[in-house]
């Protein structure tokens, strides 16, 4: 397992995420990561992470389901999570609010996302977390 250190473009937030990762990991697919997190307030999509490579949506769909298993829409929700989840952890902003900073452009889709990838609402896995940390 190696450990990579993503920073977020907003400087009060930034993530330390364990990643495994195979060591021969594609470098495109390397980069599709730090492109996810530095997307800011646009909300990254597969399309325009394939620009940003310069690959197709097919190579690039290919190459996340030969190095990760997954597709890169998969990738694409899981590191929006990652980051909503930083947010509920560090700050109190309203949920609407980390929804559209995860890159998400309603509450709704960020919801069910959210419950799809942490079996929890956004709201219950903030009280969890913080009943942990009292």
């Amino acid at each position: 397992m190696r450990r990579l250190l993503l920073l977020d473009p907003d400087p009060d937030v930034a993530a330390e995420i364990r990643v495994a990762l195979p060591l021969d990991l594609d470098q495109d697919i390397g980069d599709a990561g730090l492109l996810v997190r530095r997307a800011g307030k646009v909300p990254m999509t597969v399309k325009r992470l394939a620009d940003a490579l310069g690959l197709s949506e097919r190579t690039l769909n290919r190459k996340f389901q030969e190095l990760t298993h997954e597709p890169a829409q998969s990738f694409l929700m899981r590191r929006r999570v990652e980051h909503a989840r930083t947010l509920l952890e560090s700050t109190t902003q309203p949920i609407k609010t980390i929804a559209r900073a995860a890159g998400y452009e309603d509450e709704s889709s960020f919801r069910k996302a959210f419950r799809k990838l942490t079996s929890m609402s956004p709201q219950a896995y903030r009280t969890r977390r913080t009943e942990q940390t009292m």
